[in-house]
């Protein structure tokens, strides 16, 4: 058995029973947790979320009609094992999320709403410099 250490993975809007399973599988293997974040959660702080110690929670809800994009947040210590998770993802046939994060100082402190705001626009500024290419 793999030992589980602190290195998280959360998802947003996987639905699909089927997807969930595979990360679960993947991620056991690799030792990692998965956690799906429900909607009521989406206004805390990231850190806090994926169980970084000095981020605390702040019982905020939240209620509004958010956003529906798949969304993961990893927090991994190591590339080897991030090239690890994500080749494992692409070789389960796990269908790719254009929003993911790696966890950092910077972010630790944001709301899952502000983390898939700057997703977007970053993801929208590659899109348009490929096309540009």
């Amino acid at each position: 058995m793999v030992k589980m250490s602190g290195e998280t993975i959360l998802l947003y809007n996987v639905h699909d029973k089927k997807i969930q399973k595979k990360y679960q599988l993947l991620c056991l293997k690799l030792g990692l947790r998965v956690k799906s974040v429900p909607k009521e959660q989406w206004l805390e702080p990231v850190g806090a979320l994926i169980g970084v110690k000095d981020v605390l929670l702040t019982g905020t809800k939240y209620e509004g009609e958010g956003f529906e994009d798949p969304m993961m947040i990893l927090k991994i210590y190591s590339n080897r094992k991030l090239e690890q998770f994500l080749d494992g993802a692409r070789k389960e046939g796990i269908p790719k999320i254009n929003y993911k994060a790696v966890l950092t100082e910077y972010n630790k402190e944001w709301d899952s709403l502000h983390l898939y705001e700057e997703l977007k626009k970053e993801h929208e500024a590659m899109s348009v410099n490929r096309s540009q290419s």
